[in-house]
């Protein structure tokens, strides 16, 4: 199946109410992926997004993949804010991965916006009955309590 075959019966789908299941919005991601396609990619991200779809921590790990990939990190960190603003924690891969590369890249400041969003899934810490958070601007960092 190619690509524009795969996305026109994407756009029946969408026309007729229904979104592609995790596995279908991976497999056309990675179509994206081999022709280099990043605005179709990002159109059915949007598309996942209006719409309420649940599975994004699958589809954003190949779409990260992808946008990395052809060193699209603006659309990257724009995908990264939309999953948090919907209230879906990132995966750890991918997260570190984005780390690394904006480091790479010296984009710091919007490697700060990014951990500090990505603090909003920051576990509270637990120690001997008493909740808190580790810091006040958590990091990405995981220490555990060995007392509870």
């Amino acid at each position: 199946m190619t690509l524009g075959s795969s996305l026109n019966l994407c756009k029946r789908m969408r026309e007729a109410g229904c979104l592609p299941n995790t596995q279908s919005c991976m497999f056309l991601i990675r179509l994206c992926k081999k022709q280099e396609k990043v605005q179709m990619a990002l159109v059915l991200w949007k598309d996942m997004v209006e719409k309420g779809f649940v599975s994004y921590i699958w589809v954003s790990d190949v779409l990260f993949d992808l946008l990395f990939y052809l060193g699209k990190f603006e659309e990257a960190k724009n995908c990264f804010l939309q999953m948090v603003e919907k209230g879906h924690k990132p995966s750890n891969v991918s997260f570190r991965r984005i780390k690394v590369l904006m480091e790479l890249a010296n984009r710091h400041e919007t490697l700060k916006i990014l951990s500090k969003k990505m603090g909003i899934f920051w576990p509270i810490v637990q120690e001997c009955g008493k909740t808190e958070r580790e810091a006040p601007w958590p990091t990405f960092e995981l220490r555990l309590c060995l007392h509870c």
